[in-house]
């Protein structure tokens, strides 16, 4: 890629494009970014997940667009293998854009790779962009695309290589799936395990991990106060102080783990953490956090997966940007945000890991408070799903902060914790 054309070295064009495109993506979006040969010299093994699937985020895409730098080896067949297995199995349409100026060096077989590749899922793609290849090399890399159910383009200078990825982009958005209407009602369910935290001591069937008694106490009212303090405050950090691991079967069949729980914001860091764990370094989970920046602080929630100590699979909503308020930054939806963030602090919310045949979701309900002309309301949200083939380990809860390296003090208390069989 350090070839040059009218004078720009590929490698150039190949960043400004992308991270011109990536502008232009909605933030619901879901994008992964894979490199192969950028960081040693004759290693075949030299791929690299750059940036894990998951909504799109300007911030981090783009500076690991620009930070890429061709030094070895072409193993496209090992880059694809890699995609197949990064890539979550949703059930929603997926395409994979591949981007070459040369065929395998290492000994692959990129044609069966796709193939591979495409059976992954329904409706994925593999599409190839051929950059400055000669006649014979667009024909040998055209199987990728044939066998992958894609597209092949040849581009042989920096405007058809702008106009072939663009045209991929655009592929991809049509097949983006129209907004979900409203889910049914909920079947009526039955607590298997309740955890009201009114003290003065847990059930028994509690393990807290990294236990920190100073920064926790029943309220007396009926609530556990956890204090958050340091950097080792992270869903996904062993140090994590005041982890609550229950000792508790989950249920066959479907189910849900729900949490009430509520948020003072201070740091514009916090987050409540639901899962089911292995251990820090494999579990699947229900954030809501807040994340101060701009003209104040945000409410989100995700749902993430972890796998081996790394973030394998993360779907993440903003709901100050939508779902509760159009426009944050806008005065009133401001000012309404604000009222939001301080009846999470005061009446709180429920968060909820949902597990329905192979599917995963994470949902919140809170009531919104009634101010600046709008009606108090009941909202709900709810994720798309990840697909889990085994789901086993133990519930946790965690009060932390998202951002391990962040001063200050963080306050969270949680209500009711139950285990909840489903009645389907």
């Amino acid at each position: 890629m350090w070839g040059q054309i009218d004078g720009v070295a590929k490698i150039t064009t190949a960043r400004q494009v992308l991270s011109g495109l990536m502008g232009d993506l909605a933030a619901n979006t879901n994008v992964g970014l894979m490199a192969y040969g950028h960081r040693r010299e004759g290693d075949c093994g030299d791929t690299e997940i750059i940036y894990p699937i998951a909504n799109y985020e300007s911030g981090q895409l783009k500076p690991a667009i620009e930070g890429i730098t061709p030094r070895g080896k072409t193993p496209i067949a090992d880059a694809l293998m890699r995609a197949a297995d990064a890539m979550p199995q949703s059930g929603r349409p997926a395409n994979v854009l591949l981007i070459s100026d040369g065929l395998e060096t290492c000994g692959g077989d990129p044609c069966a790779a796709a193939a591979a590749l495409a059976e992954r899922g329904i409706n994925t793609r593999v599409h190839v962009v051929g950059f400055d290849l000669s006649d014979e090399e667009n024909a040998a890399l055209q199987c990728i695309a044939d066998n992958g159910n894609g597209n092949y383009y040849s581009a042989s200078n920096a405007d058809e290589f702008a106009r072939a990825v663009g045209e991929v982009v655009a592929e991809a958005e049509r097949q983006m799936p129209e907004p979900k209407p409203a889910p049914p009602p909920e079947p009526v369910v039955q607590a298997v395990f309740e955890e009201n935290f009114d003290g003065p001591e847990l059930d028994a069937a509690w393990q807290v991990v990294n236990p920190a008694e100073n920064l926790t106490a029943f309220t007396g009212d009926g609530m556990l106060f956890t204090s958050v303090l340091g950097r080792y405050a992270n869903h996904d950090d062993a140090k994590a102080q005041n982890r609550y691991v229950l000792d508790h079967a989950l249920p066959e069949g479907d189910f849900d783990l729900a949490l009430d729980f509520r948020i003072h914001e201070q740091t514009g860091y916090e987050n409540v953490w639901l899962s089911v764990q292995e251990d820090a370094e494999n579990q699947i989970g229900a954030m809501a956090w807040v994340w101060r920046k701009g003209c104040g602080a945000y409410l989100n929630l995700s749902l993430i997966r972890v796998s081996d100590g790394k973030e394998e699979a993360r779907f993440d909503t903003n709901l100050f940007d939508g779902p509760i308020v159009a426009r944050l930054c806008q005065d009133g939806d401001r000012a309404y945000g604000d009222r939001v963030l301080e009846a999470l602090g005061t009446q709180g919310a429920e968060l909820r890991l949902k597990r329905r045949g192979r599917q995963v979701t994470a949902a919140i309900d809170m009531e919104l408070p009634e101010a600046d002309g709008r009606p108090a309301d009941t909202f709900r949200f709810e994720t798309e799903p990840m697909t889990v083939l085994r789901l086993s380990g133990q519930p946790a809860v965690l009060a932390g902060h998202w951002h391990k390296a962040r001063p200050g003090e963080s306050h969270i208390a949680f209500d009711r914790f139950t285990i909840e069989a489903g009645s389907e």
